[in-house]
């Protein structure tokens, strides 16, 4: 298990970390897949995979896939006003359907956006989650899946043999040090491989660290870096 920290470096941290990750999970190993997870807190892990998904896409150029997998929590897809539409869920129960008939384009060219569905806890075969996330590597460069927080999602922790590193955040000073050790110990019961601890802060007051929102009602929510996703119309 490594650590990185993030807490003294801004909005900066997420381009280190995109770049660290670019060059220790080479292309074409297969291991180009990323689960984001935080102990307890959804929130902060929605926020710093939206972000670090844009850092892949817009400033490494990378085609890079984000995947809300939490459909029984599914904070990332609630943030960013998709929580209704059909994706990760429905994919993993219909072997048939074609997963680009459910991804959603964004703002950033190189960055696509796939909702967690609906289809509460059903836990699919494992050769299905192996088959769906084989499929993404194999159209994207980058896949990062948003897996919420540990003690809210039991699904996340079947996705554990699939990625190639598991990012565990915490927040200094909110992030119990009793929180953090019974993540990492449910982590390492499930031999998750390439656990990287990633400490952060929060950069801003109250709630604007969050994904934020045009003042405009019919607008679509916008990221605090810029990248929102799009609906066809």
């Amino acid at each position: 298990m490594s650590f990185f920290s993030a807490k003294d470096n801004g909005s900066n941290w997420f381009s280190r970390l995109a770049l660290q990750l670019h060059y220790d999970l080479p292309k074409g190993t297969g291991c180009r897949c990323v689960l984001v997870v935080t102990p307890t807190d959804s929130a902060l892990a929605a926020y710093a995979a939206t972000h670090l998904a844009f850092s892949m896409g817009q400033e490494l150029n990378l085609k890079t896939l984000l995947i809300d997998t939490c459909s029984s929590s599914p904070q990332l897809s609630e943030t960013l006003s998709c929580a209704n539409m059909p994706g990760w869920a429905d994919l993993l129960n219909a072997p048939s359907m074609d997963i680009e008939r459910l991804i959603l384009p964004s703002s950033s060219e190189n960055v696509k956006f796939l909702p967690a569905g609906d289809n509460g806890n059903i836990l699919p075969p494992s050769e299905e989650l192996q088959a769906r996330l084989n499929a993404a590597r194999e159209q994207y460069d980058f896949v990062i899946l948003f897996g919420g927080a540990i003690d809210q999602d039991f699904k996340t922790l079947a996705l554990l043999p699939y990625v190639g590193a598991t990012l565990l955040l915490v927040a200094e000073s909110e992030t119990s040090a009793d929180d953090l050790a019974s993540a990492r110990e449910v982590l390492a019961s499930f031999n998750a491989q390439n656990v990287r601890v990633v400490l952060t802060n929060r950069q801003r007051k109250g709630k604007a660290w969050l994904p934020e929102r045009r003042s405009s009602a019919a607008s679509a929510p916008t990221i605090a870096s810029g990248w929102v996703p799009e609906r066809d119309t």
